[in-house]
């Protein structure tokens, strides 16, 4: 899906999936960021994708505290995902 989007220059946000050793460390950490992701299938064909790391503080939410981090695959779009937070809370 990310392959054929790309190709056709469709912009996208998609979610990370917590899969893989490299994708579970990179979601680690207490900072926002951009991270560079090399997506291999079983044929050997490789795609490029730019991740989005954004970190969410629980403040006891669910029971939980501390760091909660997101990923995201962007394509196409200059986007912070914090401005979609803050506009989504005031709602």
């Amino acid at each position: 899906m990310l392959r054929r989007s790309q190709n056709k220059k469709i912009p996208h946000i998609t979610p990370v999936v917590r899969r893989g050793k490299k994708i579970k460390k990179m979601l680690i950490g207490r900072k926002a960021r951009n991270a560079q992701y090399t997506m291999e299938n079983s044929e050997k064909k490789k795609i490029h994708l730019n991740i989005v790391v954004d970190v969410k503080y629980l403040k006891g939410k669910r029971g939980k505290n501390g760091c909660e981090n997101l990923g995201f695959v962007v394509y196409g779009v200059k986007w912070s995902p914090r401005k979609d937070y803050k506009a989504n809370s005031a709602k």
